[in-house]
């Protein structure tokens, strides 16, 4: 994708309507996960999503139609690959980290690999 084409895309979604970065990360489950933690798991994601590569060897960062279902489908791949085949679903979201607490989202040990 060329660089002009890439600026002329833009997001489906308004990004109003996107909800800000402390509060996915509110939802993720790091209420209480100290500044450096969560420093931590936003260079783990910011790094992710400028290496990670699409079915088609398209860069992940190109995800920008949200409302379109093969957008979906592969921010959907991207999502599990990222937890799944990375181990940051354990290191992020298994009872070893230092913020867990049994109410926290966690990641399923039948999943992990």
């Amino acid at each position: 994708m060329t660089r002009a084409s890439k600026k002329a895309q833009k997001p489906a979604v308004a990004l109003s309507k996107v909800p800000s970065v402390k509060e996915l990360c509110e939802q993720l489950g790091f209420q209480r996960a100290s500044i450096k933690e969560m420093d931590v798991f936003l260079e783990a994601t910011r790094t992710w999503r400028k290496t990670y590569k699409t079915s088609d060897d398209s860069p992940g960062s190109d995800l920008l139609r949200w409302n379109d279902p093969l957008v979906q489908l592969e921010l959907r791949s991207m999502a599990e690959n990222f937890v799944r085949d990375t181990g940051n679903g354990d290191r992020f979201w298994g009872p070893s980290r230092n913020w867990y607490d049994d109410s926290d989202v966690q990641f399923p040990e039948e999943t992990g690999r």
